[in-house]
């Protein structure tokens, strides 16, 4: 850019001399020296405090690494690079074999757990029944006890002869202590029962619940093996083929998808240019690849965390390092959309932002501007070198 201005001024000298007959001496030489000095030191000054401009500059948009979620060997691959996809649409497709029979087998099981609740609950029915039979029982032997041992000590007290003899009463003692023993067996049995048919969790069977939630598992890997577009885009540099074995790591991933978007075009700045660069400020942007035309947009973020800045919790003691300036991302929107021109992402760019905070710095700004088209003027000479 500086160079531009030297060439200009350089340019304008010439012919103010040529056409004016000036004589080349002592004084008319320094005289445009210092005031080429004093100019362009000025402009270059004033523009670079009020008017930031960087070459740094490239387009980029945001990708998915696409990494199945479950593992297995790859048997369609129906997406083609490059080709605009709608979300849902199928990446490719893993072989599902082992996983439905997975979903198969806790099918099965689940089926079964719930004929199980039906068979607990049998049985629970049963073990009361069966309880209240021996407490018939046991009811009926005490009562027979209870008589044998009554008739004895009213006999005792009258004096007369025992109905009942002593082994006759320890016999019915002993059955009523038996059939005391069953009820307790049979109130343990009972509980038991009731317990494993009354085991539930969120008001379902716990056996029941574990099958369904294993089931719940299994269904979704089974989904997993078809992998599909996360939103609107397209899948670039795919290199998936039949076959392959794809594994659920974040390191290996399969394809990248493209996400449908508009192109996010991001400037680095020196850190002084914050001083001036606020969002909103009207910026120009020049492409490489687009001679001749300038981009008008505005500043749409100027990013508040540095990269040199980012800090995380390890086991050592920070430590500054390379303490070299770094520079400052701004975002630019631009008026108009990137995509519909076709440029690839990742081209670079020329950015140039404007701050009118005043009548001269608003007139200053003319010069940034004839710069930055000469600039792009110039991108319409290359060579192989290129």
């Amino acid at each position: 850019m500086e160079t531009l201005m030297l060439l200009t001024y350089t340019a304008i000298c010439v012919v103010i001399f040529k056409v004016f007959k000036i004589p080349l001496n002592k004084w008319t030489v320094p005289t445009a020296i210092l005031g080429g000095v004093i100019l362009i030191g000025g402009a270059v000054l004033i523009m670079n405090y009020n008017h930031p401009y960087t070459e740094i500059a490239r387009t980029v948009v945001i990708t998915t690494p696409i990494v199945p979620l479950v593992r297995g060997r790859v048997i369609e691959v129906p997406v083609k690079p490059n080709e605009f996809l709608k979300e849902g649409d199928v990446l490719f497709k893993i072989d599902p074999t082992a996983f439905q029979a997975e979903v198969d087998v806790h099918k099965a099981a689940l089926a079964q757990a719930e004929q199980d609740v039906k068979i607990m609950e049998a049985d629970w029915n049963q073990a009361k029944a069966q309880l209240e039979s021996v407490k018939s029982v046991r009811d009926r032997t005490k009562g027979t006890y209870d008589r044998y041992e009554t008739a004895n000590e009213n006999a005792k007290q009258k004096g007369s002869p025992l109905p009942f003899s002593i082994a006759a009463v320890q016999n019915r003692k002993d059955s009523y202590l038996a059939d005391e023993a069953k009820v307790t067996a049979a109130q343990a049995t009972e509980r038991s029962a009731r317990l494993a048919f009354e085991s539930v969790i969120s008001g379902e069977n716990t056996k029941v619940a574990e099958h369904k939630a294993k089931l719940v598992s299994a269904k979704f890997n089974l989904e997993q093996t078809v992998l599909r577009a996360p939103t609107d885009g397209m899948v670039t540099q795919m290199l998936l083929r039949k076959g392959m074995i794809a594994v659920p790591l974040p390191l290996r991933p399969t394809m990248v998808f493209v996400h449908k978007a508009e192109y996010i075009l991001v400037g680095s700045f020196v850190q002084n240019s914050l001083t001036r660069v606020k969002e909103g400020n009207y910026a120009e942007v020049v492409f490489p690849s687009i001679p001749g035309h300038v981009f008008k947009g505005k500043v749409d973020l100027i990013q508040p965390v540095l990269a040199q800045g980012e800090v995380q919790a390890t086991g050592r003691l920070i430590e500054l390092g390379d303490v070299s300036r770094s520079r400052v991302i701004v975002r630019i929107s631009l008026d108009e959309d990137m995509i519909e021109l076709g440029l690839p992402a990742g081209m670079s760019a020329t950015i140039a932002v404007y701050n009118d905070d005043s009548w001269l710095i608003d007139h200053i700004a003319i010069i940034r501007k004839i710069l930055l088209r000469m600039s792009s003027w110039q991108n319409y000479i290359f060579g192989p070198i290129h």
